[in-house]
C-alpha cells in the first residue's frame, strides 16, 4: 500500500485503514496525516503483520485506544521513516502501541504524545528490537517517555538517540515485568526528565 491519507477518521479501531484477521498489510513510502480512530491506532491498525518502510506519520491520534499512528495486535517491522505529532490520547504508545512483537530499524519519533505509558513507542509483545532510532521531545503520563516495554520476553535498544523525553518514570526509557534482562547498548541519552524514578531509564 502506498499513497497519501489525510484527514481520515473511524469510530472504531484504524482511522485510515484497519486490517482484520491474519492479513500481512505492508506499507511503503505511503504520508498519513491527521487521521483519527475512536479505538487502536489513530491510522492504522493491524491483527496480522505490518511492514512500514519509508513512511511518515504526522498528527494522528487514538482518542482511546493505544498507538497513535499504528495500532494493534500485530508483529510490527518499521524500517526508517517519521513519526510526528501522534497522539494516544486515553491509551498507550503516542506513535506505536502493539501487542505483538515489534522491529524498528531507524526512525524518527518527536513530539508524539501518550496519556499512558511510551510517548513513542510502548509494546506488549514476546520481543522488541530498535535499532538506531530517534526519539527526540516525546511525552508520557506514566512510563518510558520515550520507549516503553512491558511484558515483553526480550528487549533490545541499540545505537538510539534519546533527547528531551519526559514521564513520570522512566524519562527517556522504561523496561518493565520483562522476562529476559533487557539490552541497551550504544545509546546517547540527554536532557531526559522524570518527575519520579529513573530520568533517562528505569
Amino acid at each position: 500500500v502506498d499513497g497519501t491519507w489525510t484527514d481520515n477518521e473511524a469510530s472504531g479501531s484504524g482511522g485510515a485503514i484497519a486490517m482484520a484477521g491474519s492479513a500481512e498489510l505492508v506499507l511503503d513510502a505511503s504520508v498519513f496525516s491527521g487521521n483519527g480512530a475512536d479505538s487502536d491506532g489513530g491510522a492504522v491498525y493491524g491483527a496480522g503483520d505490518i511492514e512500514a518502510a519509508d513512511v511518515s506519520f504526522t498528527n494522528n491520534v487514538a482518542r482511546a485506544g493505544d498507538g497513535g499512528a499504528i495500532g494493534g495486535d500485530a508483529d510490527l517491522e518499521v524500517d526508517g521513516g517519521t513519526f510526528d505529532g501522534n497522539e494516544a490520547r486515553l491509551g498507550n504508545g503516542g506513535a506505536i502501541g502493539v501487542e505483538g512483537d515489534a522491529q524498528i530499524s531507524g526512525g524518527r519519533f518527536t513530539d508524539n504524545d501518550a496519556n499512558d505509558s511510551g510517548g513513542a513507542v510502548w509494546s506488549e509483545g514476546s520481543s522488541l528490537e530498535i535499532w538506531e532510532g530517534t526519539f527526540f521531545r516525546n511525552t508520557a503520563g506514566a512510563s518510558g517517555g520515550g520507549v516503553c516495554a512491558s511484558g515483553v520476553g526480550d528487549v533490545s535498544l541499540t545505537r538510539s538517540y534519546l533527547h528531551g523525553n519526559a514521564a513520570k518514570s522512566g524519562g527517556a526509557v522504561t523496561i518493565q515485568d520483562v522476562d529476559v534482562a533487557g539490552t541497551l547498548a550504544n545509546l546517547r541519552v540527554t536532557d531526559n526528565v522524570a518527575t519520579q524514578d529513573g530520568g533517562g531509564v528505569w
